[in-house]
Parts: C-alpha cells; structure tokens; sequence
C-alpha cells in the first residue's frame, strides 16, 4: 500500500483539526474591544473613530464587557459582549445611568 496516497487525507484531518482548535479559542479583550469599536465606526460612518469607545467589565452574570461608543455628548452606542465575545442584550439589572 502506498503511504503517499493518504497524504492529502492526513493534511485535510490536521486543518480541521487546527481551525477547530482556533474556533474553541474564547478571544482576549483587547481583540472584543477591537472587534466592537471597529463595528460602531462601520455602523456609525464618517466621523466615528476607534478611540470614541471604551470599555469595562460588566458585574452582570453572561455579560463580559460593556463597550461604550461616545460620538456626541447624549449620542452614544452601547455593546454588551458575552463571555465567549458574541454580542448580547443583558437579561436585566442593568442600570442605564451606570455609565462610563
């Protein structure tokens, strides 16, 4: 039997297994953060800049980080992000007037 013929079987098997590997990964913060300041400025359009967000560690339970996006005093956008960083609406006990 020739080895050489499952080859590519091998090579497909460990690519699976490594973007496998890559998709259990739970992101840093600094990579949300990135993440969602990049999503405000491409929902936001001109004028909107990656440094008109910052973030925090929420105390409510899921909910990782709460990244505020400020473009005008009273104009601001907020991201609650889960803890494996998908986006998330808070199951209660969030005080609006907690802000940053």
């Amino acid at each position: 039997m020739k080895l050489w013929l499952w080859a590519p079987f091998g090579v497909l098997v460990m690519a699976a297994g490594f973007m496998g590997y890559r998709m259990g990964q739970v992101p840093g913060e600094t990579e949300l953060i990135e993440r969602y300041a990049a999503l405000y400025v491409a929902e936001r359009g001109e004028g909107a800049q990656l440094s008109d967000c910052v973030a925090r560690p929420s105390g409510l339970p899921d909910v990782r980080l709460v990244v505020t996006c400020v473009f005008a005093p009273g104009d601001e956008v907020r991201y609650f992000v889960g803890k494996r960083g998908a986006q998330m609406e808070p199951s209660g006990g969030w005080d609006d007037e907690d802000r940053i």
